[in-house]
This record gives C-alpha cells, structure tokens and sequence, in this order.
C-alpha cells in the first residue's frame, strides 16, 4: 500500500522473475520496480491461505490475493486470484524470491 516498490523488488534475487498476467515477463529488480512503480493507486491489498514448504536452500510458497485499485476518475476495481512464488537460500543467509507468478480468477472480459 505505501507503494515502495523499491523495497519490494529488494526482496527479490537480482535476476528474479514475475510472471503476471496480461503482461510480459518482468526478469531483474530495476524492472520489477519500473514495473510496480506503473500500477495504478490501490485502496486494499491483502494475502490469505498462504502455504510455505521447502527443503534445503528450496521452498515454495501458494497463496491467494485480493486487491483494489483505483486510479484517478476511474471506478475502483476489485481483483482476486492466487499466486506461485519459489524462494532460494543466499548464500548470507537471506531468502529471495527467484520466481513468482499470479493469475486473476475472474473470468476474462469478453
């Protein structure tokens, strides 16, 4: 919500991928910002049923998503759906993201 997409790609390894939807794959964190920083203003944003499991310097994490945007003079517009993420031990001891991907559940506009 407070948009640092500065920090969010920070959490990502320097090479990390998103796969979203409707969208070209966004590989490294300076695109990852560009690519944050584009999105319209959101009034809701929130995770749930979130599921971690790993082995070693390996894990994978599902989910689900709900989120509100609301760019100026526009309704706002609610998204839901679910979301694949894989996060890789560092050699510090800091775990990135390597690859994450999300879908919508809403039935595409026809």
């Amino acid at each position: 919500m407070a948009r640092d997409f500065a920090v969010w790609s920070s959490g990502f390894a320097e090479d990390g991928l998103l796969m979203a939807p409707s969208h070209p794959a966004v590989r490294g964190r300076a695109a990852l910002k560009a690519w944050g920083d584009s999105l319209p203003p959101m009034t809701a944003f929130s995770f749930s049923h979130i599921l971690i499991d790993g082995s070693g310097d390996l894990a994978v994490g599902t989910g689900t998503y709900a989120i509100t945007f609301a760019p100026p003079g526009v309704a706002a517009a609610t998204d839901t759906g679910k979301l694949l993420v894989v996060f890789r031990l560092h050699r510090d001891g800091s775990w990135f993201v390597t690859a994450a991907s999300f879908s919508s559940d809403l039935p595409l506009a026809r």
